[in-house]
C-alpha cells in the first residue's frame, strides 16, 4: 500500500470516529511527529560532531530544520 493510500485510509477510518476519539488520534500524531524530529534532530548533531558535516547537517547547524518525511 502507498503512502497515500494509507493516509486516506487513516482518514476515512478517522471520519467515522467521534470527535473525542479524533483529539486523542491527534495528539498521538503529535508525539509521534516530536520523537521523529528529536531523532533526526540528534542523528545530525552527532554527524556534526563527528565532523561528518553535509548539507543537511550545515542546514540544521545554522537553525533550518528540514525533515522529508516521505523518504
Amino acid at each position: 500500500m502507498t503512502r497515500q493510500a494509507l493516509i486516506e485510509k487513516a482518514i476515512q477510518t478517522i471520519n467515522h470516529l467521534p470527535t473525542e476519539k479524533i483529539k486523542e488520534i491527534s495528539s498521538y500524531a503529535e508525539i509521534i511527529l516530536k520523537q521523529q524530529e528529536e531523532k533526526y534532530l540528534s542523528k545530525n548533531i552527532k554527524k556534526i560532531k563527528n565532523g561528518q558535516p553535509n548539507e543537511e547537517n550545515i542546514n540544521l547547524a545554522f537553525g533550518i530544520f528540514i525533515y522529508n518525511f516521505s523518504a
